[in-house]
């Protein structure tokens, strides 16, 4: 969808930081958010840093992941959502 309203989706990139959210969200109430992939090479270590800041107390609940299901490598970028405890088990 982000294709079709940009050329470029990266010529909006920029850094984008817990505080930088919590920034944004500061009048809100919110018990809980989620991340979704979008734009990193490596999804999954984009994943792994959400985990960490969600670890921190910074991040979020939970988070949407991306795989490309025509990879060769599909099983293994799954492996590694999985093993991320936002990815793949419930907290309390």
């Amino acid at each position: 969808m982000l294709e079709a309203l940009l050329d470029n989706n990266y010529d909006i990139a920029h850094d984008y930081g817990p505080a930088d959210y919590d920034a944004d969200v500061a009048d809100l109430r919110m018990s809980q958010s989620v991340a979704c992939k979008f734009g990193a090479t490596d999804p999954v270590r984009e994943a792994s840093w959400i985990q960490r800041c969600a670890d921190s107390g910074a991040g979020p609940a939970r988070f949407v992941a991306g795989v490309d299901l025509t990879s060769d490598s599909v099983g293994e970028v799954l492996a590694r959502y999985r093993d991320l405890p936002t990815g793949g088990r419930r907290r309390p």
